[in-house]
């Protein structure tokens, strides 16, 4: 085959860019012990292709991680990877392509790279490792001499780099099943709670028994609709969701909690639609930090208010949630609670942002940064 050193892309992929950042972290394969299924398939790729050494390399913005490998001398074996001034996968993570380098010592750019010296990198063929479109790492083998790989040195690559995705998609998922599952439990235990509190504080706002059921089973329905947000995920059955806008969620999942909505209830902000992806993972959110309000917040007393507004800022869509007029806060609540947990890792992993909470004696606020790349037309 002809060879080359790199494909050049119109916009290079950033090594420290969000979105890659969190689903390379989504995966839970960073610092990670050996396991089987990842080292039988660089044992299998370097003897097909009778390399040296093969490995599946993970590239985050400081390193890259070995997740497995076969034929690397020590002490990288050890260490399981090596800082980015000896990586070549780099390369094929920034510019999501496969890199094929016959001898690296006449490359421009990789023939200063500390790999050549340290490990003897002369001749390497990498193939990009993809999760939910970015590229993480690289699969990828290496010759200690200059060598011409062939077409079918790199289709094998392909190929089993493709196995290898398919098992990081399917732990991906394996792992989601668990905690959605973990979450309809912790929800069911919630539901007894939230519902008598509407039936206690319908009973004392009605006038009649009538103006008392109208108002109960509207949000008993408002309840059900926040449900629909979510249930998708956690069925086998395909369920068309109505929007996924941010604002249509937000009312959806927030106002079977208030009881003069105009009053307590306040969200502003441009018109942004999420990835149904992300959709169920901010109704996550929401669904908890309204919850909490509820029950402990500025929803569990007459005058409370919530106001949530968000903006547009680079490659994040920041949210603020504010909460008004409610009970003193004396402390903030144990980060290793299940809310607290599932919170995090919605947002972590699933938005690809962060949570920063502040306990303000007269009402906590939460901002939540959500990656761009988790809205539709981003």
């Amino acid at each position: 085959m002809t060879t080359h050193s790199r494909t050049q892309v119109a916009s290079p992929t950033r090594l420290d860019d969000v979105g890659r950042l969190a689903a390379l972290r989504q995966t839970g394969l960073l610092d990670t012990l050996p396991e089987e299924a990842f080292d039988r398939a660089v044992r299998l790729a370097r003897a097909i292709i009778d390399a040296p050494v093969a490995l599946i390399s993970l590239v985050d913005d400081q390193r890259q991680f070995f997740k497995a490998h076969s034929g690397l001398p020590e002490p990288f074996a050890t260490a399981q990877g090596t800082p980015l001034t000896h990586s070549f996968c780099q390369h094929v993570v920034t510019q999501d392509a496969e890199l094929v380098v016959q001898d690296a010592r006449e490359d421009v750019i990789l023939r200063d790279n500390l790999a050549i010296r340290d490990l003897e990198v002369i001749a390497y063929l990498g193939v990009p490792l993809h999760v939910k479109g970015h590229a993480i790492g690289s699969f990828c083998a290496i010759d200690s001499r200059p060598r011409e790989w062939t077409e079918s040195d790199l289709q094998a690559l392909r190929d089993i780099a493709a196995t290898v995705e398919t098992e990081i998609n399917l732990r991906q998922a394996v792992s989601k099943s668990r905690l959605l599952n973990r979450e309809l439990n912790h929800r069911v235990g919630n539901l007894f709670t939230i519902i008598g509190g509407m039936i206690a504080m319908t009973a004392r706002q009605a006038a009649t028994p009538s103006d008392m059921e109208t108002a109960l089973r509207g949000r008993i329905s408002a309840l059900a609709k926040a449900h629909d947000l979510i249930r998708p995920d956690v069925v086998d059955a395909p369920v068309a969701l109505v929007s996924s806008g941010l604002s249509d969620i937000l009312h959806r999942l927030v106002e079977p909690h208030v009881t003069r909505i105009d009053d307590q209830l306040s969200v502003a902000g441009p018109e942004l639609r999420l990835k149904p992806e992300a959709t169920t993972d901010l109704s996550l959110v929401v669904h908890e930090l309204a919850t909490n309000a509820a029950k402990y917040g500025a929803l569990a007393t007459q005058g409370g208010r919530v106001e949530v507004s968000w903006q547009r800022d680079g490659d994040t869509v920041r949210l603020r949630w504010t909460e008004r007029c409610g009970p003193a806060i004396v402390s903030s609540p144990s980060p290793s609670g299940f809310g607290s947990k599932l919170i995090r890792v919605s947002v972590e992993g699933g938005l690809g942002g962060r949570l920063d909470s502040d306990w303000r004696p007269d009402g906590v606020v939460h901002d939540i940064c959500i990656a761009l790349d988790r809205f539709e037309d981003a």
